[in-house]
């Protein structure tokens, strides 16, 4: 690694090359050009990204070699191992020498039998939410300086921020995408059964309920076939209500079956 009084000019690096990577929205191009540059700039001989998904599982983003994926793969079918405790406590994880490290009994011979002899773990969030872990290895035992954490820790925040912005993009993406089909679907119900557009909202919604089925994926299935699922009948409210089950009532007057043709 170069000297600290380098640093200014490796992290001026490190942002230009993440700067360049794809569209702003290319999550895997910005990521994998700071683990690119981290390995280009000798910070490391390999180095990858572990996300830790919001149902608790884990995955291997922006790898510089295969190496990375099976020792992080390892990690996460044992349970155990640097990365995996990084995505849970704040700070960098170290180990100088995993040969001797008895903190991953299973996972550390793994490792080893795969070149990896010591390791750089530095935890990733974005307020107090934990996102994943920026992975550091070495092929040789190592006595990380002071200097090389403090380093290490910059690392995390520039890949914090790079994931954090991403994550919040893909899920306001997601959500968009969601509403346009939700639109669509309401387009369809509007005029197949001369209803408006509260109305047909509210017959999504009700089948969203009676189903138990997320509402986009009740708009992607009327998008799809034409169709709305059949709704039972115990599930249906009184006749007072705008819409029962599949059928939109009101008053004395009732719509067409949305499951038959107009």
């Amino acid at each position: 690694m170069a000297h600290p009084t380098n640093q200014s000019a490796l992290i001026a690096e490190l942002i230009d090359r993440t700067r360049e990577a794809g569209q702003p929205n290319d999550v895997s191009a910005a990521l994998h050009s700071i683990t690119v540059t981290v390995v280009d700039l000798d910070v490391a001989d390999w180095a990858g990204i572990t996300e830790r998904t919001d149902r608790g599982r884990f995955q291997t983003l922006a790898a510089t070699d295969g190496v990375v994926s099976e020792v992080d793969d390892l990690q996460y079918r044992f349970g155990e191992g640097p990365c995996v405790d990084a995505t849970y406590e704040d700070g960098v994880l170290v180990a100088g020498d995993i040969r001797v490290d008895q903190r991953w009994p299973r996972w550390g011979p793994g490792a080893i039998e795969r070149g990896v002899r010591s390791v750089m773990s530095v935890n990733l969030h974005a307020s107090e939410s934990a996102m994943g872990a920026l992975n550091l290895y070495r092929s040789a035992p190592r006595d990380f300086t002071q200097d090389e954490l403090e380093f290490a820790r910059i690392l995390g925040a520039h890949a914090s921020i790079v994931l954090a912005h991403h994550r919040s993009d893909a899920h306001l993406w997601k959500a968009v995408d969601a509403r346009h089909r939700i639109g669509q679907a309401q387009g369809i119900l509007m005029e197949r059964f001369n209803i408006d557009a509260d109305r047909s909202f509210a017959l999504l919604v009700r089948l969203s309920q009676t189903q138990n089925t997320k509402l986009h994926l009740i708009a992607d299935q009327l998008i799809v076939t034409g169709k709305l699922p059949e709704s039972t009948a115990d599930s249906r409210p009184a006749p007072s209500a705008d819409v029962t089950g599949a059928v939109v009532r009101s008053g004395r007057r009732r719509a067409p079956d949305p499951d038959r043709a107009p």
